[in-house]
């Protein structure tokens, strides 16, 4: 804080304190008062006295006093005269600023920008695809039949000619699972019939996948050396086959004839 905002600052206390807006009209004791609280230089207090210092103050010393004693006449109601103000100092002189300006390089313009690099976007890549899409497994049945232990051709024509459509789910490296859906009747009248698999979820997961799931078979010896969220993803994969989906999900593959 400066000693002028301290000043302000003193004004403010001293008219909340007397409960009025003005200040008292004694200038003297009121200048004292604010001089001995903020030990202001001894030719503020003459400049605010109206005495003429001594030597003239600085520049910035009497732009401050100037406002101030302005602001003092028209809360006593008087018209401050204004203070004469010293000459300004001026610079160098022009022989002498010419003479540096020659000595001084002369800048340098920027270079002007070059033509801005175009930048191109890089293509946007496809959605990933099944193997099957992308045309990697022209032939399912041919595919899975040369698989290690994997069903023959004619036991994966048997096995559509007993349940209809069948699927297949490719995973990483050699891991197939052939699977069919889970037909309505075997729904209502064989699972959902059965208090404890219609109440336990693990219960009705071993049941679907005992049922659907045609190569390989999910054995505990098989299963325990799996990952542990295979079952639930076959499980979940069974039900979408079977139609157990959102209806969002099947007006997106709706189409007008």
């Amino acid at each position: 804080m400066t000693w002028e905002q301290d000043i302000a600052r003193k004004q403010r206390e001293l008219a909340e304190s007397t409960g009025s807006s003005k200040l008292p009209n004694d200038p003297d004791t009121e200048l004292n008062e604010m001089m001995s609280a903020i030990q202001a230089p001894p030719q503020v207090a003459d400049q605010l006295r109206g005495e003429a210092p001594a030597s003239p103050p600085d520049m910035d010393e009497t732009l401050g006093l100037d406002q101030m004693m302005q602001e003092r006449a028209e809360r006593m109601g008087k018209t401050a005269p204004a203070p004469a103000r010293p000459p300004k100092k001026r610079g160098i002189s022009m022989k002498s600023r010419q003479d540096a300006q020659q000595e001084e390089p002369a800048a340098q313009a920027p270079p002007a920008p070059g033509p801005t690099p175009e930048v191109q976007e890089a293509p946007p890549q496809p959605p990933p695809r099944v193997a099957e899409e992308q045309g990697e497994i022209s032939d399912p049945l041919d595919y899975i039949a040369n698989l290690p232990g994997g069903p023959s051709r004619s036991e994966l024509q048997q096995l559509k000619r007993a349940y209809g459509d069948i699927y297949f789910l490719p995973l990483e490296g050699d891991t197939v699972f052939v699977f069919r859906y889970l037909n309505n009747f075997e729904w209502e009248k064989e699972i959902m019939v059965q208090p404890q698999l219609a109440q336990n979820r693990e219960a009705l997961q071993h049941a679907v996948l005992n049922r659907c799931v045609l190569w390989p078979k999910l054995t505990p010896e098989y299963s325990n050396t799996r990952q542990a969220g295979l079952p639930s993803l076959l499980f979940e994969v069974i039900m979408k086959a079977s139609y157990f989906i959102e209806p969002a999900d099947a007006l997106m593959m709706v189409q007008k004839i």
